[in-house]
């Protein structure tokens, strides 16, 4: 609940809605996902055009997999029926801040079973990692705080599988994982295998390699059994993204960059400071790797503390395992490994959680090591002083170097006032680090409390701080644009019995409109996202259509494209605010205040005959499956045109007997068509989602053999007499 009520509690002192008039909507959480999610909603409440494997609002026509693998596969998004398009950022509001309190949950459970205690002191950990920096970061991108709730999880499950040889929550929380997020599931794969090899040497007492090379490999063969188990997801998923923008991993690339290092990472340091994140830390800044004062002096405590007794065997494997996440910072190489082998585009290190991960486990064992000692010694206070004495000094130094040597003042995402708030805060916890329970002072006695209050305060000026660097749509503007904007589309469709033609949309300025048609649910040339196919992007451009750079987007703009172009490519009504310079093959269809609707005379069919005596007539388009009626009275056969890009999904019918599509111009689909009328049907397939299954299937039924068989071994073993060394 606390993570709950520090982000409520700065939302609504930063005039959030309900309370005031911001959304949560920003940057991509505005371009993208809540348009995502709202065609997420929307088919599964309602009967469109869309099936939940389909989309036509995805530039000329798209499988959708690839979308919900990366995206929307969240079991929080079951949240989101409850809204419609107009309410969904409350929805989404609703659904982060439940995210993030399961982050403090996952971490608590792994905190208490870790450690085999059930503390309140806990709870100080708890909270850092659900309010850590990443996440305030990545709450514009959701889709990715999945993996940071079930990294607790797995990382519990590796320790019960190298101490108590079960494996059950490592490999479901694991499979779990990559099933609901593919990138983030291959990254918490990666840490794993590192997690694992610190875990088993941490257990073992002797280097003994047979044996440590037998339970490490055991542990990765079950790291290979979780992503077999999410083959229901992860091979249709993957077939998707293979012919989109994803597809430019390159292994030759990335080992290239091996030996390229970033040399921004003198300036990591910086990062631990409080409100690090702005617009340009977004775009292409630094690792988010702040997990509060707390966390960090716990963390710098326990590898230079001589006071308590921490072997030398952990700080160096512990040591080891964050420098080895550091390398991978600075290596240009190993970055592009951790995100699947090519250059993140924005919010860069999005694998940085797992050294905030780390960084609060050193902590939470450091702090117990400190509450063992204070109960066991007393130690003088002239020490106590001293220390903090030496902090003191150590903060006055950072404070030198940083504005006279390295000029922290002109930095566009630290200044002085951050920096002497983050050493405050690190005196602070100092003094209460090194206060007993039973020292006089007041709150000596009430310890706990002061932490928990002090961390709360702290946690929550990071989060507003770094929440007042961006710009949020007013929940006013975003309602008004889709209520004024739906009125729009169900005039058309009033107006219009066509059941299938696009519609392009440019009401609001061009990046934010890049998704409206999955947000509103018309179909369009128009999108934005990782996962939109580099051949459609490459038919646009080639079409006359507008295309960015990098194949993300497709987006018309009425300035690029004519009407001739644009009917060629079925877009039959452009809904604007200003009339395009040339209005030749363009006709008002309608006009208001704000708003025009203009039709296109040179529309052309999405299914049409090459031949334009030929007739089509398009029946119906539901559920992602299009009944067609064709009309060739020539003699030949005469060649179909489908604006509709080419997939191995699509199965097309000609009176009921199959017939194999050709590509046309490289992307969409053409057909010969003998003379005749005939029945014409279109039904999209996923790709290897029964292949993916049955491997899901397999590998899962092998799991809960090996299970069972593991359940059998322990059995036997506990019910051994040591005295007798017989069974029960």
């Amino acid at each position: 609940m606390i993570p709950a009520f520090i982000q409520i509690f700065v939302f609504a002192c930063m005039g959030f809605y309900p309370v005031g008039d911001k959304s949560i909507l920003v940057w991509d959480m505005n371009w993208q996902y809540v348009s995502f999610f709202s065609w997420l909603t929307r088919t599964i409440r309602e009967t469109t055009a869309d099936s939940i494997f389909y989309s036509f609002s995805i530039s000329y026509g798209s499988s959708t997999l690839g979308l919900l693998g990366y995206y929307l596969l969240s079991p929080f998004n079951v949240i989101l029926l409850l809204f419609d398009t107009v309410n969904l950022p409350l929805g989404l509001w609703i659904v982060t801040i439940l995210k993030l309190s399961c982050c403090g949950l996952t971490m608590y459970l792994f905190l208490a079973r870790s450690f085999e205690q059930n503390r309140k002191d806990f709870l100080l950990f708890s909270t850092s990692y659900a309010v850590m920096g990443y996440n305030v970061a990545q709450m514009q991108n959701i889709m990715w705080i999945d993996a940071v709730i079930l990294l607790p999880l797995v990382a519990l499950g590796i320790k019960n599988y190298v101490k108590k040889k079960k494996f059950g929550l490592f490999v479901l929380s694991l499979a779990a994982a990559v099933a609901i997020n593919f990138y983030t599931g291959y990254m918490l794969c990666l840490f794993s295998a590192i997690y694992l090899l610190a875990e088993v040497a941490l257990d073992s007492e002797q280097f003994v390699f047979k044996k440590i090379f037998k339970k490490y490999f055991g542990g990765l063969f079950y790291i290979v059994l979780a992503v077999m188990m999410s083959g229901f997801s992860l091979l249709p998923v993957y077939y998707e993204i293979s012919g989109s923008r994803m597809k430019e991993s390159s292994l030759r690339s990335t080992f290239y960059m091996l030996k390229n290092l970033d040399s921004r990472m003198w300036e990591l340091g910086n990062k631990l400071c409080i409100g690090t994140y702005n617009v340009h830390q977004l775009k292409s800044g630094l690792p988010n790797i702040y997990a509060g004062c707390l966390c960090f002096v716990l963390f710098i405590l326990f590898f230079v503390s001589r006071k308590y007794k921490v072997s030398k065997k952990e700080k160096i494997i512990y040591a080891i395992t964050c420098v080895v996440l550091l390398l991978s910072f600075v290596s240009v190489g190993v970055n592009m490994i951790w995100h699947g082998f090519a250059q993140a585009n924005g919010s860069p290190y999005r694998y940085s959680f797992f050294v905030s991960f780390l960084m609060i486990e050193i902590a939470s064992r450091q702090y117990l090591k400190i509450q063992e000692g204070q109960e066991m010694v007393r130690k003088k206070d002239a020490a106590e002083l001293v220390n903090i004495g030496i902090a003191a000094i150590l903060g006055a130094f950072l404070l030198y170097k940083g504005f006279v040597q390295y000029k922290i003042d002109e930095s566009d995402y630290l200044n002085l006032s951050q920096i002497l708030l983050t050493v405050g805060f690190i005196l602070v916890w100092f003094v209460l680090l090194k206060l007993r329970k039973s020292h006089k002072m007041m709150i000596g006695t009430y310890k706990s409390y002061c932490m928990l209050f002090f961390l709360i305060i702290e946690l929550g000026l990071n989060m507003g701080i770094d929440i007042s660097h961006f710009s949020y749509e007013k929940i006013g503007e975003y309602q008004a644009y889709v209520q004024e904007t739906e009125s729009v589309l169900k005039q058309i469709r009033k107006l219009d019995a066509d059941p299938f033609y696009r519609i392009e949309n440019d009401i609001r300025y061009e990046q934010r409109n890049c998704n409206d048609a999955m947000l509103l649910g018309y179909p369009s040339i128009t999108h934005y996202s990782s996962v939109l196919p580099y051949s459609v992007s490459k038919y646009a451009s080639e079409e006359g259509m507008s295309s960015y750079p990098g194949s993300l987007s497709v987006v018309y703009k009425k300035e690029e494209a004519n009407a001739e172009a644009a009917g060629r490519n079925g877009i039959k009504y452009l809904i604007t605010k200003s009339l395009p310079d040339n209005m030749q093959g363009w006709t008002l269809f309608s006009q208001d205040a704000s708003v025009n609707i203009l039709k296109n005379a040179a529309y052309q069919p999405m299914i049409r005959f090459e031949n334009e005596k030929c007739e089509t007539r398009i029946e119906s388009v539901e559920n992602g499956k299009i009944a067609t009626k064709l009309f060739n009275e020539n003699e030949k056969p005469e060649k179909l045109i489908i604006l509709i890009p080419w997939h191995q999904g699509w199965q097309l019918k000609l009176d009921g007997k199959d017939i194999v599509p050709d590509k046309y111009k490289s992307a969409m689909m053409e057909v010969m068509i003998p003379t005749g009328n005939h029945e014409f049907t279109m039904n999209f397939h996923p790709v290897y989602l029964k292949e993916g299954t049955i491997v899901s299937v397999i590998s899962t039924v092998l799991f809960f053999g090996l299970l069972f068989v593991n359940h059998r071994k322990s059995r036997k073993r506990l019910l051994i007499l040591p005295e007798r060394g017989i069974i029960y």
